[in-house]
């Protein structure tokens, strides 16, 4: 037998949750073009289901300075980025100079490389802000990839 449906129960005219990424914008190389690009290549293949995505890779542990910077309007800062077999680089996410997270993308007894989605940031506000990937040097063998950045 099916319950009644009291006033209280939802409408499905709100979502369930509050997911701030529901109408969130994919920046990607399709529609988003780096304010500067250091060391980084533009790769034109698939990469986890992404069409094309940003890559460093190194043989040394030394990314040379790489750096890959944008600028967006946005509330809440998501990226998308790649946990490499055996080989992912560790990298900085610098939003308007402020270090917000350390990403270690080390797959080490993985399956297969894929494509990791976290927060980075949340504001009180929507404003213009400036991001940085920066590779940290010093492993032996790393490779960054960007898939996206997904904003709010």
């Amino acid at each position: 037998k099916v319950a009644d449906i009291s006033e209280t129960e939802s409408d499905f005219s709100k979502a369930y949750t509050d997911d701030k990424y529901s109408s969130a914008t994919l920046l990607t190389p399709d529609n988003i073009t780096p304010t500067e690009i250091v060391g980084f290549t533009l790769e034109d293949d698939n990469f986890g289901n992404f069409g094309d995505y940003w890559r460093m890779i190194t043989a040394d542990g030394d990314y040379k300075g790489a750096t890959l910077k944008f600028e967006a309007e946005f509330k809440t800062l998501g990226l998308f980025y790649g946990e490499i077999v055996r080989r992912g680089g560790t990298f900085k996410v610098i939003i308007d100079g402020e270090e917000k997270a350390t990403i270690d993308a080390m797959f080490p007894n993985g399956w297969g490389n894929y494509v990791e989605a976290i927060e980075v940031a949340t504001y009180d506000e929507t404003a213009k802000r400036t991001v940085e990937i920066v590779p940290v040097n010093g492993t032996s063998v790393g490779q960054v990839n960007i898939s996206a950045l997904a904003i709010t």
